[in-house]
C-alpha cells in the first residue's frame, strides 16, 4: 500500500537503493563464497543496473520536460510532435545502453553503436544539468517575484516552461557538438617545468610524460592509442608515466588494443598506477600481467629507484606509486592506498615523486608524508567534462589549493602539476630524404652523399628482451645502419590471423633501431629465404594445391595483395621520409635463382609496393653477383644490387652489378660474413683475417655494404629452414657472425670494428660488454611415458582416419609431428619399400613397426 503512494521516482530510488546495497553484499558476505570470474561478472552487471536505475529518475524527468509538456500544448502537430517522441525516446534508450555497451560491445576499436551511446550518455548529463538548473531557476523566479495570482497568466499555456526546454536543448545541442568536435582533435601536450628539490645535478632537464584517463574501452580504441604513443616518442622522453584509468574493459576484450604501449621505450622505463576505472572492470592482476609483459611497470604500492645514467651510484630519485583510492571503497582483495608501504624503501636525503591518480589521495599523501617532493596524478580530465568540471573546482585540491601543519606548526602550500612534457625539437619530417643520386653513383641522404655499413638482424632470431643490446652492439661496432627480413608466416600464421606483438613486435624493433641511431634496409619479401621455415612464405599457402608459389599464379598474388595490405601501410609510417629509419626496401629476394623467371610477377610487387610505400622510397632488388641470376631477378625502377662473399673478386662482382645498373652505387646486400650449418655436419666458419681483408677491399670500392649475418641467433620453435637436397638447419644460426648466437663479442666483431674505423669515424662511448652466463646445473629429467601411451593427452581430438596418408598440410598441421598409423596387408619378410623415394617423405621420420 505504502508503495503503491510513492511517486515514480521514489519508486525508482527505492530500486537503485536496493541494487545498492546487493553489491555491497556481493562484496562483503559473496566476496569469499563465489568464483572469482562469476563475482566480477556479478559486481559488474550490478554496478550497470545501478547507474541506469538512477539514470531512470533523470529520463522521467527529462521525459517530462520535452514530451509531456508539449503534449499538453493545443497547437502540436501529431506527426511532428509522434517524430519528436521517437526522437527523445531513442536518445534516452541510446544514453542508457551505454554502460551495457562496456560489459558486450567491446573490441579492439570502438563500434559505432558504442559512440553513439556514449555521445547521448554526455549529451544525457548536459540535458538534465540544464533542465534541473533552468527549472530552479524558476521556481525562484516565480517565488522572489510573483507571489499574486499573476503568476498563473505569465505561465499561461506552459510558455515559460517551453522556453525552459527549449533553451536546455539547444544548449545540450551545442555543446554536444562542441564536445564531438574537441573529441575528434588530437590530445593537447601542456609543457611544464618544475624544480624538484633534492634531485641529482646529473638529472637536471629530466624530461617525464604524464598520461592519465585514457579509457581503453567502447568509446576508445588502438587507433586512438597509437596516436598518443606516437605523440609521445615524439617527445623523447627519459620517463613515461601513466597515472591511471587507462582502461575500461578486461584483458580478454581490449588486450590487444593496448599493445601500442609496449612501444614506449623510455630511456628510464615506463611506469603505471590504477586508477578507479581499472578496478571497476575487477580484472586488475590480469592487466598487471599484461603490462608487464609490454615493458611497462607496474608500482602497485611500491617503488623505484630511478638511477642517473651518467652520474655517480648515490645519484637517483624515488619513483613511487599507489593504488587508486577506489580499491578500499570497493575493498578490492589485495589491492587499495598503502602510502606507508608505497614509500618504504624512500629516504628524506632522496627526492621523492609519487604517481597517485586521483587528486584527493594526492592530497592525503602530501599531509601524511611532507617531504614528498611531486605528486603526478590524472582523474580531472583535464577539466574537461561538462558539467563535471564545475564540481571540479570546489572539490578538487589542485584546483582550490589545499594546506597543511607539519609537527612543527608551519604550513606548506602544495602546488603538483598534472602534466609535464618537453617540446618536440627535431627536425620535421619533410625535411628528410633519401634516394639515389645517378650522376656520382652514389646514395643521398637529405641531400648529401651517404655510404652505409649494415649489417644484418634478424629480429625474429634475437628475443624482444636482447633487441636493445644487438642494436648497441652493432652501433658502437661503427654500424650506421641494419638490415633485417620480414618473415610472412612469422606473422600470419593462420590465413586471415595477423600478431604484432612480443617478440614480432616490427614496430617496436624499428624505433629501438632508430632511437639508437641506425638506418634500417628492410627485406619486406614476401618471399625471404633466410635458412627460414619456407622462406617465410606460410605453409597454409599450399591448401590450394593448384598453386605456383613466387608467380603471378592468381591464389599466390592474391594472399600476397592481402599480406602486403597489412604490412607496408605499417612500414610506412616507419620510411626515412616520414620521420623513420627505414631508408630502402626490398622486393621478394635472390628471384634471379628460382625456376619461374617470371617478370609480371615482379612487376606485380613493385606496382604493390609503390601503391603502399609511395613513388619516394628506394626500393631493390639483391641477387647473386653472376649475370644469369641478375637477368631474371631484376627490373627496371628496382634498384638492382648484389651479393657475394670473402673470397670473391670484388672487383669482377661489381662489374656485374653494373651490367644492370650502369649508374648508381655499388652495392653488396649479403657480404657473408659466415655460413649456415646443416644437420649432421660440422660447425662452419669463415677465419677473420679473410672477413677483415675482403670487407676493407669492398670498402676500398666506395661500395655500400650489409654484412650478412652480424649476428645470427636462434632459430626457436620449428622455425628453421632446409635446403634442397633435403639439409635441415639446426636450431642454432650462429653463422660465425661477429657477434655470437648469445650476443656475445668475438675476435670477429673487432677486427670488423677496427677495419671500420680505417674509412669512417668510430662512436665514442663504451662497448656494451658480453651478457653474465649462469650455470645452471645438471637438470634431471624424469620419464613420464612414451608416446603411444600419451597419445589421448596429446590428441584429445582423437585420429583422423583416412584410406591414404594426409600431408602436414591437409591436417593443418604446419608445425610439429604427425604420428600416422596403419597395418600392412600382408607380413613382409623381405626388405620393402614402403614409400617411393621422391613423392614420400619430405623431411625427416622415424619408423617403428609393432611399436
Amino acid at each position: 500500500m505504502i508503495i503503491k503512494q510513492l511517486s515514480l521516482e521514489a519508486k525508482i530510488a527505492a530500486l537503485a537503493g536496493i541494487v545498492f546495497f546487493s553489491m555491497i553484499a556481493s562484496r562483503t558476505y559473496l566476496a569469499e563464497r563465489i568464483e572469482v570470474k562469476r563475482l566480477r561478472w556479478l559486481l559488474k552487471l550490478q554496478m550497470v543496473l545501478f547507474a541506469n536505475t538512477l539514470m531512470l529518475i533523470g529520463s522521467v524527468h527529462i521525459w517530462r520536460n520535452t514530451v509531456t509538456m508539449f503534449y499538453r500544448l493545443p497547437a502540436v502537430n501529431f506527426c511532428c510532435f509522434t517524430f519528436w517522441k521517437v526522437v527523445v525516446l531513442m536518445f534516452l534508450i541510446l544514453a542508457h545502453s551505454s554502460s551495457f555497451t562496456a560489459l558486450f560491445l567491446v573490441a579492439e576499436e570502438p563500434y559505432f553503436f558504442s559512440l553513439a551511446a556514449y555521445t547521448c550518455l554526455g549529451g544525457y548529463i548536459i540535458l538534465i544539468f540544464f533542465l534541473f538548473t533552468l527549472g530552479s531557476l524558476e521556481q525562484g523566479y516565480k517565488l522572489l517575484v510573483h507571489r499574486n495570482t499573476n503568476l498563473n497568466t505569465i505561465n499561461k499555456n506552459g510558455k515559460l516552461a517551453m522556453k525552459k526546454t527549449v533553451l536546455a536543448i539547444t544548449v545540450t545541442v551545442a555543446l554536444t557538438v562542441m564536445g564531438l568536435l574537441n573529441a575528434s582533435q588530437p590530445p593537447a601536450v601542456k609543457s611544464v617545468e618544475i624544480t624538484i628539490h633534492k634531485l641529482p645535478l646529473s638529472m637536471d632537464k629530466l624530461k617525464v610524460v604524464l598520461l592519465s584517463d585514457i579509457h581503453l574501452g567502447p568509446t576508445v580504441g588502438k587507433s586512438k592509442l597509437e596516436m598518443i604513443v606516437k605523440m609521445v616518442k615524439a617527445l623523447k622522453p627519459d620517463i613515461t608515466v601513466i597515472v591511471g584509468d587507462l582502461t575500461d574493459s578486461d584483458v580478454k576484450d581490449v588486450g590487444p588494443a593496448v599493445e601500442p604501449l609496449g612501444r614506449l621505450n623510455s630511456y628510464l622505463g615506463t611506469y603505471f598506477v590504477t586508477g578507479n576505472h581499472e578496478y571497476y572492470t575487477s580484472d586488475v592482476n590480469s592487466w598487471f600481467e599484461l603490462l608487464k609483459l609490454l615493458n611497462v611497470h607496474p608500482l602497485h604500492n611500491e617503488n623505484t629507484k630511478i638511477m642517473s645514467p651518467g652520474g655517480r651510484e648515490s645519484d637517483w630519485f624515488c619513483l613511487a606509486g599507489v593504488d587508486d583510492i577506489e580499491a578500499n571503497v570497493l575493498r578490492y582483495s589485495g589491492h587499495g592506498m598503502d602510502l606507508e608501504k608505497a614509500l618504504g624503501d624512500c629516504d628524506v636525503d632522496h627526492a621523492i615523486v609519487l604517481l597517485a591518480h586521483q587528486p584527493l589521495a594526492a592530497k592525503r599523501a602530501v599531509q601524511a608524508r611532507p617531504d614528498i617532493n611531486l605528486v603526478l596524478s590524472g582523474h580531472t580530465h583535464g577539466g574537461q567534462i561538462f558539467p563535471l568540471n564545475i564540481v571540479t573546482y570546489f572539490m578538487n585540491p589542485f584546483f582550490v589549493g589545499f594546506e597543511f601543519s607539519t609537527k612543527d606548526g608551519k604550513q606548506w602550500p602544495e602546488n603538483n602539476i598534472p602534466m609535464s612534457s618537453i617540446q618536440q625539437t627535431q627536425p620535421v619530417a619533410s625535411q628528410r630524404s633519401f634516394g639515389i643520386d645517378y650522376d656520382h653513383d652514389c646514395f643521398l641522404k637529405d641531400g648529401k652523399p651517404f655510404r652505409y655499413i649494415s649489417g644484418s638482424i634478424h629480429y625474429s632470431r634475437v628475443p624482444r628482451y636482447y633487441w636493445k643490446d644487438r642494436l648497441l652492439k652493432m652501433k658502437m661496432a661503427g654500424l650506421d645502419a641494419i638490415q633485417t627480413y620480414v618473415p610472412w608466416n612469422f606473422h600470419e600464421p593462420e590465413a586471415g590471423v595477423y600478431t604484432f606483438s612480443g617478440d614480432r613486435d616490427l614496430e617496436y624493433f624499428l624505433e629501438l633501431a632508430e632511437e639508437i641511431g641506425l638506418v634500417v634496409i628492410l627485406r619486406a619479401g614476401p618471399y625471404i629465404c633466410a635458412e627460414w621455415d619456407m622462406g617465410g612464405l606460410p605453409a597454409w599457402l599450399l591448401e590450394k594445391e593448384s598453386i605456383v608459389l613466387r608467380s603471378s599464379d592468381p591464389d599466390y598474388l592474391a594472399a600476397v595483395d592481402r599480406w602486403m595490405g597489412v604490412l607496408l601501410p605499417k612500414m610506412k609510417n616507419h620510411l626515412y621520409q616520414n620521420g623513420g629509419p627505414i631508408i630502402m626496401v626490398q622486393v621478394e629476394n635472390e628471384y634471379g635463382s628460382y625456376f619461374t623467371c617470371d617478370y609480371d610477377y615482379l612487376r606485380y610487387l613493385q606496382n604493390l609496393f609503390r601503391h603502399h610505400l609511395g613513388n619516394e622510397v628506394v626500393l631493390f632488388t639483391t641477387d647473386g653477383a653472376i649475370n644469369s641470376f641478375l637477368r631474371c631477378g631484376t627490373l627496371q625502377g628496382l634498384y638492382a644490387t648484389v651479393d657475394f662473399g670473402p673470397g670473391s673478386n670484388a672487383t669482377a662482382a661489381f662489374l656485374n652489378q653494373r651490367h644492370s645498373e650502369p649508374k648508381g652505387p655499388l652495392v653488396n646486400s649479403e657480404f657473408y660474413t659466415g655460413w649456415l650449418d646443416h644437420w649432421g655436419s660440422r660447425h662452419m666458419t669463415v677465419p677473420t683475417s679473410v672477413v677483415a681483408k675482403s670487407l676493407s677491399n669492398i670498402l676500398a670500392h666506395g661500395a655500400s655494404i650489409n654484412m650478412y649475418m652480424f649476428i645470427g641467433g636462434t632459430n626457436f620453435g620449428y622455425w628453421n629452414g632446409a635446403n634442397m637436397p633435403y639439409a635441415a638447419q639446426p636450431t642454432s644460426y650462429d653463422y660465425d657472425a661477429p657477434l655470437s648466437e648469445a650476443g656475445d663479442l668475438t675476435e670477429k666483431y673487432f677486427a670488423i670494428r677496427e677495419v671500420i674505423g680505417m674509412y669512417k669515424e668510430l662512436p665514442k662511448g663504451p662497448i656494451p660488454p658480453t651478457t653474465p652466463k649462469f650455470a645452471y646445473g645438471e637438470v634431471a629429467l624424469e620419464k613420464v611415458g612414451t608416446v603411444r601411451g600419451l597419445l589421448n593427452d596429446l590428441s584429445p581430438s582423437g585420429p583422423v582416419k583416412s584410406t591414404y596418408p594426409l600431408t602436414f598440410v591437409q591436417l593443418k598441421q604446419y608445425f610439429g609431428f604427425v604420428l600416422y598409423r596403419t597395418k600392412l596387408p600382408r607380413n613382409c619378410t623381405k626388405n620393402t619399400t614402403l614409400l617411393p623415394v621422391f613423392d614420400g617423405i619430405h623431411d625427416r621420420a622415424y619408423v617403428s613397426v609393432n611399436g
